[in-house]
């Protein structure tokens, strides 16, 4: 079956184009993933709205990326894991050690507190993080729930290097 189609930014129109625009702005790129989602300008708008306010929260950049691919891993998404594998590699710096460990949940008080929430059940405490912190791995696990999902539904095509499950 074949996913939805990707929109064109030059071609775009009205608010599909804006937030495409948008989509440029914040992320420093047009990846398919916003191509696609442009289907709903009112949706990627909050996507992207959410993507940019977290991005200045109390994690570090390095755990914002671990935690992206902690979500991917978990909901076995090769787009999403593709895509923040070269950004957490290129873009935020971390090693191939990193990136592996940060798949599975290890490496650092965030990833195992997100670990522990994906394997489900009552987490009884925030592995030493500060509530703002707690709430932020909460948000960030929203957020790349629904980048696996779309994605994963959407049959979005990959526009970045392949990392398998």
């Amino acid at each position: 079956m074949q996913g939805l189609p990707l929109i064109d930014p030059e071609n775009a129109a009205g608010a599909a184009r804006a937030q495409l625009t948008a989509a440029r702005r914040v992320l420093g790129i047009t990846p398919n993933l916003t191509k696609a989602m442009a289907h709903s300008p009112v949706v990627l708008a909050g996507y992207l709205a959410a993507v940019d306010g977290l991005r200045n929260g109390r994690l570090t950049p390095g755990d914002q990326a671990g935690l992206a691919l902690l979500a991917a891993q978990h909901h076995r998404s090769e787009y999403a894991l593709s895509m923040h594998t070269f950004l957490a590699g290129k873009v935020i710096g971390l090693t191939k050690s990193e990136l592996a460990a940060a798949r599975h949940g290890e490496g650092s008080p965030v990833l195992a507190y997100a670990a522990a929430l994906l394997r489900g059940g009552t987490v009884p405490q925030a592995h030493g993080l500060s509530p703002a912190q707690a709430v932020e791995v909460i948000a960030h696990l929203a957020v790349n729930h629904f980048t696996s999902c779309f994605t994963t539904a959407a049959r979005v095509p990959l526009d970045w290097p392949l990392v398998t499950l």
